[in-house]
């Protein structure tokens, strides 16, 4: 259980150091791009040294966050930005406005096409695609890798495998259907007590094929009851003497403990 909870929390570490990440990329290319904008405005009004002026905070500012995007974003794009950097320092010593100040506006779109990322990939459980989207909202395309203890929220594959191979789909281009999913969490204190009791806290937008994605869940109907405890029955029936069983979180292995008549829990192992 203690491995379980370092394991957790370094996820969740990994997931707020992403997530600030990213935001800090965001800004840092909103920045650039705007600053590549006001020269573009002021090369095309032939003022070519304050648009120099907008170029050099531009590059200064690129520098101070480039390590970052580094982590983030693919090295091509970034030795592309640089590239662009060089290219406007060539344009205005040779004194070509026309092209100065064109080469400022591709360049402000390169930057900003830098920050939206094609896929946000998480891993973790129903708290983590709360954080997910709460940070991001709906405007990123979002797919999560089931890593937690209870996951309620169909923005999650099936199992890891499945979700490496949605994002790998998506990002060629054979899934190129979204949808909206829920973002849900349990009340844990009636969870404790065999009750799913679920809110909605929004959507995330996540690539979608449906035999790689979780399917929502619902409270277990009494004809599932009935079920549920034949198949404690069958599990009891098929379990070998001296030895360990690791009994993992659910409704359904909550009946095979309460068969057994032994203390469980609904959201640990």
């Amino acid at each position: 259980m203690k491995h379980l909870t370092l394991g957790i929390g370094i996820l969740a570490v990994l997931l707020v150091l992403c997530l600030g990440a990213s935001w800090t990329m965001d800004r840092t290319s909103d920045q650039v791009a705007a600053l590549l904008e006001s020269a573009w405005e002021q090369a095309d009004r032939e003022n070519l040294q304050a648009a120099a002026e907008q170029v050099e905070a531009a590059h200064r500012t690129w520098e101070q966050h480039r390590g970052l995007s580094a982590s983030l974003v693919d090295h091509q794009r970034l030795e592309d930005i640089d590239q662009g950097f060089t290219d406007l320092q060539a344009w205005f010593q040779l004194g070509e406005e026309a092209e100065f100040a064109q080469s400022c506006l591709a360049l402000a779109q390169q930057v900003r096409a830098m920050a939206d990322a094609d896929l946000l990939l998480f891993a973790g459980g129903d708290g983590t695609a709360r954080d997910v989207f709460t940070a991001v909202g709906d405007q990123k395309v979002a797919l999560g890798v089931p890593a937690g203890v209870k996951i309620h929220s169909p923005v999650y594959a099936i199992r890891p495998e499945a979700a490496g191979e949605l994002a790998l789909s998506y990002l060629k281009g054979a899934c190129g259907q979204t949808r909206e999913a829920e973002v849900v969490d349990i009340d844990e204190a009636a969870y404790r007590e065999g009750r799913v009791n679920t809110s909605l806290y929004g959507y995330l937008q996540v690539p979608y094929e449906r035999r790689f994605l979780q399917s929502s869940k619902a409270p277990s109907p009494l004809s599932e009851r009935s079920q549920q405890v034949n198949i404690a029955w069958e599990m009891i029936d098929q379990m070998k003497p001296d030895l360990y069983y690791l009994v993992g979180p659910g409704s359904t292995t909550k009946t095979l403990m309460d068969v057994l008549e032994l203390p469980d829990t609904l959201i640990g192992v």
